[in-house]
């Protein structure tokens, strides 16, 4: 257990193995939540690993449930991306299945038990499942702030040697796992994206992501990895 930002967090060592069954640790987390005996839980994200981890206790739990939801990987999982490799549409149609059988069975019974169901957006992927099974449904938006629909005069060019790139906007703490988003690029069939980070400052991860990031470009020419900081919202490339 942790101290941040004056949040108390228990972490639990969880996965999933290749047939989408959550391994490790979760006999404690379900005995944690229940001696809990919290007045409310509040469940983050249809589909990860904790509320997987407590989909078979979800009845017993006490206290009133919202699910503050996030997207519906069932939805925006591409299967025949053949670019990236026979091994990935295989992997993917795997995933399509084991998921479409929560999709269709567990996950509606799920949602009916929820007091309340939170979604960031009309447009999100997990609307529709939301919308016609949650007994108490809300919208409330992603927040933006207004300087990001200003025009900005200034040019900014990001230094990168790709004309597509992929984006992450995130500070650089373990916490993220920016390793694993440069690992993932690293086995990255598609050709001709850089990989663009922008991260509040200067941490020891950084540095780590950094040295893992170098071996990345060394081992394949075509990958090109840039960490950035202290670059002005203004700039951020979200258009």
């Amino acid at each position: 257990e942790e101290k941040i930002n004056g949040v108390f967090v228990r972490r639990f060592n969880m996965n999933r193995n290749h047939w989408n069954k959550i391994t490790g640790e979760v006999s404690e987390l379900r005995k944690f939540v229940r001696d809990l005996k919290a007045d409310l839980i509040v469940f983050e994200a249809l589909g990860s690993i904790p509320f997987d981890g407590l989909l078979a206790v979800m009845s017993t739990l006490p206290g009133r449930k919202i699910l503050h939801s996030h997207g519906n990987t069932f939805k925006t999982l591409r299967v025949f991306s053949f670019e990236n490799g026979l091994k990935y549409v295989l992997s993917a149609i795997k995933a399509k299945v084991l998921i479409g059988w929560q999709q269709y069975v567990v996950y509606p019974r799920v949602i009916r038990r929820m007091d309340h169901v939170v979604i960031l957006s009309h447009l999100c992927s997990d609307n529709q499942l939301m919308s016609k099974y949650a007994r108490h449904l809300s919208v409330i938006g992603n927040a933006v702030e207004p300087m990001f629909f200003e025009k900005n005069e200034e040019n900014y060019e990001l230094p990168i040697r790709r004309q597509k790139y992929i984006l992450s906007i995130a500070s650089y703490y373990e916490l993220k796992n920016q390793k694993l988003m440069v690992r993932s690029y690293g086995l990255l069939k598609t050709k001709g994206y850089s990989l663009v980070m922008i991260g509040q400052s200067r941490t020891d991860y950084y540095d780590v992501v950094r040295q893992m990031a170098d071996e990345v470009m060394v081992a394949d020419d075509d990958k090109d990895i840039v960490m950035l900081t202290g670059v002005d919202r203004k700039h951020f490339p979200i258009s």
